[in-house]
């Protein structure tokens, strides 16, 4: 009974070291200390499935009540984080408490939660072929001639690269598509030479465009999107990045393609390319996120920022990048809109398209710490739901067959060798689209990458609310987060 009291003083503590500012930090460290040890102790007590949810739910908790002692939120975005998702995470921890003291067991068959993972299993598994079949390229029956062809612009924000500026520009200007226009934006690259590297290409027709320090709440890549299709003339608009790598025909193909079927937006599912066959064991689930998103009644809709294709006058009347200035994944938001409007596709490249990324295994987990916390809304009751979800549906089904065929249950053995192939089938279906070489390890390491993805979710999380997040030498947390800026400390001499 101690145990319980402690938790409800810890909860007192917590929206204490709230509003009492004077002595937030010393309320907030003591609900920390105090919360954790009585769910620790409880736990100790009964380590069921109810104090087990207690302890993790807790531990999410934790963070949410640091969040006053790292101080570093504004108060209007710390007043919505900490008590809608403290909320949320308290409600959690609640139930299982109640029901940890009062010992109740959900009364369901013993097999309800096979059943369950059965389900889930088979509707990630629909998920992807709902995907694979919404996202092949569509047959084209009209050709334009040059002279029918609008004009394009392919976008190209540059800061701090130089090898890969170089690749994709010869890529680029390679294109036969004959009215192009492309741009090249550097904001205040550290020791690159951006403008000398386009000056070798400005006989193509390759633009330099000189970018500013990031405005006040916005993200230096959005802003330099902004600024690029500011610039542009074309009447479309290609956002790429500087790992992209076009065929030939590329260009000519996604507006054929875009005219074609009267779409204003296209995002491209591309190839990899250059993945050192052993590193590509542990290549996160960066499309497999994608590819189990509903996309249907208004729900998230699968989109990658490596290469998506615009109408000038979609994007001018949706608010331009202005209308997402501090969000990670803006096309997102215009895919979104445009879905609505049946004007949006998801298209994977094939030999007609040739999209490819060159992203080593480094930049991929880069990409993911960056992307994942703001896909999950900057949430941490979100980060807790995802990743018991992932744990026990994506991950556990793997332990519990092998346990199944060690105690010969057979039954179990059968349900969760369903469950398993569903599961691996569906990662071996993306890999084999996107990364073809690599279909052996997808057989295999699934269960590996699943545990992978809620570390990298949880670091994710854990580095936008209390570090950095590195973007090109530039702290995206600072616009992402709502971060109060903080100067750099004075000298002693000057500390008075």
């Amino acid at each position: 009974m101690i145990a319980y009291a402690l938790f409800a003083l810890s909860v007192v503590m917590a929206l204490g070291g709230y509003y009492i500012r004077p002595l937030r930090h010393v309320l907030a460290v003591s609900s920390m200390v105090v919360m954790g040890f009585s769910v620790g102790l409880l736990f100790s007590e009964d380590s069921g499935l109810w104090g087990l949810i207690a302890l993790i739910a807790t531990s999410f908790q934790l963070m949410n009540v640091a969040r006053l002692v790292d101080g570093r939120l504004h108060a209007k975005y710390l007043k919505n984080a900490f008590f809608i998702g403290g909320g949320r995470l308290f409600a959690v921890q609640l139930v299982a408490l109640v029901f940890q003291y009062f010992d109740i067991t959900l009364p369901l068959p013993s097999l309800f939660d096979t059943i369950l993972q059965l389900l889930v299993a088979l509707g990630v598994f629909g998920l992807v072929l709902f995907h694979l079949r919404g996202t092949s390229p569509k047959h084209v029956k009209h050709f334009y001639s040059d002279h029918e062809l609008p004009s394009i612009s392919v976008l190209l924000p540059a800061r701090n690269e130089d090898r890969n500026l170089e690749e994709v520009l010869h890529s680029v200007v390679a294109s036969d598509y004959p009215k192009l226009e492309i741009l090249v934006l550097d904001d205040c690259s550290v020791g690159k030479h951006i403008p000398e590297i386009v000056k070798e290409f400005a006989h193509d027709g390759v633009r330099f465009v000189q970018g500013e320090m990031p405005k006040p709440h916005w993200l230096a890549k959005n802003q330099a999107y902004e600024t690029l299709a500011d610039q542009a003339s074309g009447d479309w608009l290609v956002f790429m990045g500087v790992d992209v790598r076009l065929g030939i025909g590329s260009l000519k193909a996604l507006v054929h393609y875009a005219e074609n079927h009267n779409v204003s937006m296209i995002s491209v599912l591309p190839r990899r390319t250059n993945t050192p066959f052993l590193s590509g064991f542990f290549s996160p689930l960066r499309y497999f996120r994608e590819f189990i998103k509903p996309g249907v009644l208004g729900m998230s809709v699968p989109a990658l920022s490596t290469v998506w294709i615009i109408t000038k006058d979609a994007y001018l009347s949706l608010g331009g990048i202005e209308s997402v200035a501090r969000k990670v994944i803006p096309e997102h938001y215009f895919a979104k809109r445009l879905k609505k409007m049946k004007k949006y596709a998801f298209v994977r490249t094939n030999d007609y398209l040739q999209v490819a990324t060159s992203k080593g295994l480094k930049e991929q987990i880069d990409t993911s710490i960056r992307v994942i916390y703001p896909s999950l809304h900057r949430q941490i009751e979100q980060v807790f739901l995802s990743s018991g979800a992932m744990f026990v549906f994506l991950f556990l089904p793997f332990v519990q067959l092998i346990i199944a065929v060690s105690n010969g249950v057979m039954v179990e053995a059968v349900l969760y060798g369903i469950i398993v192939a569903l599961l691996t089938a569906s990662h071996l279906v993306i890999v084999s689209l996107t990364n073809p070489i690599l279909w052996p390890l997808a057989v295999v390491n699934f269960p590996y990458l699943v545990v992978q993805e809620i570390i990298l979710g949880i670091i994710s999380m854990c580095k936008y609310e209390f570090g950095e997040v590195d973007w090109k030498g530039r702290n995206v947390c600072l616009p992402v987060m709502h971060v109060v800026p903080r100067l750099p400390a004075l000298p002693p001499e000057h500390q008075n």
